[in-house]
Parts: C-alpha cells; sequence; structure tokens
C-alpha cells in the first residue's frame, strides 16, 4: 500500500474498518478509497456485498443488492410499482473521491434481450452535471444542473446510495452532504443522536432516521415522506424476485401505483365538483398520529398537491369560496381537523405557501369501523346542505356546506 493510500485510509475510514483493511492486507487483500468512503477490497472475492428489503407498510415493493469493489458501486434492484421492473445502476468514483459517472438501465424482467427500457445517465463535471434520459420511444433529453461532484445521486429505488453518502459523512465528521435530484442538488442535515443512530433531513423528502452499525452500514431506515421502510437482510436472489413480480403483474395481482392519482366528479344542488388527488393505501401502517403527525399540514393524499374545483359558489360556515380551482391542505388532530383552501395549484404536497391560503375551516371527526384501506375524498347531499368528507385507516373528517 503506497504511503497516499495509507494516508487516504487514515483520514477516511471509521477505526473498525481500519482494523479488518489491515487484516485484510495481510491476507493479500488490497485497501481501496471508493467515493470518499473507504472500503475493503479484493480482487477475489467482491469488496463488500449488501442487500436491502424495501417495504411500504406491510408490503414489500422492492429487493436491493449492491457490491462495493475498485471504484465502483453496482446496484440491482427489483421493484413492484407502478410495474415489475429490473434496475441496474452503476456509479463510479475517481480515486480522490468525486464521483464521475452515474448510470441507471430499467429492463423488463419478462423480455429478452439486453435492450433497456429506459435509460439514465448522469456525468460529472466541476461544479454541474450533465443529465441525460433515454426513454422506451428511444427519444433523449439532456440537461444540465448546479452540481458539484460530491452530490450523490438521487435515486428512490437504490437505498445503497444513500448508505455510501451516510458512509462518507461519518468517516469524515461532516454535518451534511448533497442529493442530486432531477434539477439539482439539495443539502440533507445529518445528525447522530445515538451512535448508532442517524437523522437525515432531507427538505422536501421529509426526515430520514436510520439505524446503522459502527461503521456507518444501515441496518434499518425509516425514509420519512417517501413512506418506505428498509431492512438489511442476508441476501436476497434480485433477478427471480424480478421474475415473481412480473408473473404477479401477468395475473392480474401486481401492486399497481402505490398511490393512484384519481379524479372524482360530484353532482351537489346544482353544482359540479371534481377533487383531484393521490390515493394511498393503509397497508396495515398507523395512519392518524403515525403516518399522518398530528398538528402539521397534510397534504390530504399523496405525490402532488391535492385540487378541489367547483363551477358554482360554495359557502362554508358563512365563508364564501368562489367557482374556481384551489388547493386543499389538512391539519389533522385527535378530535379536530383544519382544513385549508389555498389559491395555487399544481405544486408539490409537501410546497404549502400559508400566505395564499384564502380558506381556514374546522372539521368534524370521528372514529369509523370498519375502516377505509384507502384515502378517500366524498361530496355528498345531505338534505338541504352537502358534505365535503375524507376518511382513511379508523377516520372520518368532515364539513358541511351550502351552494349559492
Amino acid at each position: 500500500m503506497s504511503a497516499v493510500s495509507r494516508s487516504k485510509l487514515e483520514t477516511f475510514v471509521p477505526p473498525t474498518v481500519r482494523q479488518r483493511a489491515m487484516t485484510s492486507r495481510l491476507l493479500g487483500f488490497q485497501v481501496l478509497l471508493l467515493g470518499g468512503l473507504a472500503a475493503v477490497a479484493a480482487c477475489t472475492p467482491p469488496t463488500e456485498e449488501g442487500t436491502f428489503v424495501v417495504r411500504l407498510g406491510t408490503d414489500t415493493t422492492a429487493v436491493e443488492r449492491y457490491t462495493l469493489e475498485d471504484e465502483r458501486i453496482h446496484v440491482l434492484t427489483a421493484s413492484r410499482s407502478p410495474r415489475a421492473l429490473l434496475r441496474e445502476a452503476v456509479l463510479e468514483v475517481h480515486d480522490d473521491g468525486r464521483l464521475a459517472r452515474f448510470e441507471v438501465r430499467t429492463f423488463d424482467p419478462t423480455a429478452n434481450g439486453d435492450e433497456p427500457l429506459e435509460r439514465r445517465v448522469i456525468r460529472y463535471e466541476a461544479e454541474e452535471a450533465e443529465v441525460e434520459v433515454t426513454d422506451e420511444d428511444g427519444e433523449v433529453e439532456t440537461r444540465r444542473v448546479s452540481a458539484d461532484p460530491y452530490a450523490t445521486p438521487f435515486s428512490p429505488d437504490h437505498f445503497s446510495l444513500k448508505e455510501v453518502a451516510i458512509r462518507r459523512a461519518i468517516a469524515q465528521d461532516l454535518d451534511a452532504f448533497d442529493l442530486l435530484l432531477d434539477d439539482g442538488a439539495i443539502p440533507v442535515a445529518l445528525h447522530r443522536p445515538a451512535e448508532d443512530q442517524v437523522e437525515l433531513r432531507t427538505g422536501p423528502l421529509g426526515v430520514w432516521t436510520a439505524r446503522v452499525d459502527p461503521d456507518g452500514r444501515i441496518l434499518e431506515l425509516d425514509a420519512g415522506a417517501l413512506g418506505r421502510q428498509v431492512e438489511r437482510v442476508t441476501d436476497v436472489d434480485v433477478e427471480e424476485m424480478a421474475r415473481r413480480f412480473a408473473e404477479e403483474d401477468e395475473r392480474g395481482e401486481g401492486m399497481g401505483p402505490l398511490s393512484p392519482r384519481e379524479t372524482e366528479e360530484f353532482q351537489v344542488h346544482g353544482a359540479r365538483i371534481s377533487v383531484e388527488y393521490g390515493r394511498p393505501a393503509q397497508r396495515g401502517r398507523e395512519i392518524f398520529g403515525g403516518l399522518v403527525p398530528y398538528g402539521e399540514v397534510w397534504r390530504t393524499g399523496a405525490d402532488v398537491a391535492t385540487e378541489l374545483e367547483t363551477d358554482r359558489t360554495l359557502v362554508f360556515d358563512g365563508e364564501r369560496l368562489p367557482a374556481g380551482r384551489y388547493s386543499i391542505f389538512t391539519v389533522p388532530e385527535v378530535d379536530e381537523w383544519t382544513l385549508l383552501v389555498n389559491e395555487e395549484t399544481g405544486q408539490p404536497g409537501t410546497e404549502h405557501d400559508p400566505d395564499r391560503d384564502l380558506l381556514e375551516l374546522s372539521l368534524q371527526v370521528e372514529h369509523v369501523d370498519p375502516p377505509e384501506e384507502r384515502f378517500t375524498i366524498l361530496v355528498q347531499e345531505d338534505g338541504a346542505e352537502s358534505v365535503l368528507r375524507f376518511r382513511w385507516a379508523d377516520t372520518e373528517a368532515w364539513i358541511p356546506f351550502q351552494v349559492e
């Protein structure tokens, strides 16, 4: 091992990894630096492998296997939603820790041949990254985004990349790192409340919490607003799981979209009212007071902000809402909800601007049985009045209104 390599090892690697590295060197292995994170490497077998199972509530949504080897990370993922797909990703790293290139190829598990359905490539430069996406029709879109060559590429199906970022941050005693999204990098603040715990504050992606081993490897992770629970397991045959997921699709038993976007139209007392929203499922999770915290603004659905459109003026508790299109948010509490009607539309559901709220209204709440598996919004006539209802799990919140 050169003096330069030894210096890097001492700088970037946690003590337990350094100890294993020295043991491995005595066995004829070689120590290599990977993305600012030193890994113990051998010519054979591969440097290091890991496997994750990803769940949403009680449902498995994906499995992932990664290999860290000489200046590259290879990841294979089988996912179920919105359909069965097999993804192969490779992250290449310069020997000084700068990222060089990231490529993801997406395949149909049932197709013959090596032609991907989609291909995404990120090429890192000094202060920018070039993102090239080739879709199923062969159309290529290229754009440039601001990012330094240490910004970890974000991919919702690849949690091993987050692990590498966490391990690098721990090894270098960093309190933040960058994630590279499609439109640029976002900062991620890292906090360690305990030796085996890591908190990641990711802005639009929420707060992620992880239990890690002494070297920063993820043992369990709660992926915040993504709703995923990640668990490290011994091993999974990813290719076989991809084939099983595809067979489920063929039998009509596939998972489909996790939170399908739907538009419902209602006719009440001469008014036409439509609601467009994402409909997440309970999947065995505790919803209100758990997945949806009490006392915080909720997107009232999933993904893009929920929108309500009316062709007549509606009157809620004496407050007039003119005909038009609006986004709606709620603040759930145990005994009462607050409904916020906002003039902005088309924004992500995590981006609520309180300065653009038009109405703030109180909703009545009751517990229902049987529970509602998938989040549902209803507009119904109730005698001379109409009612706007929100149902999910064992909770229903509602408010009466009149059509003017």
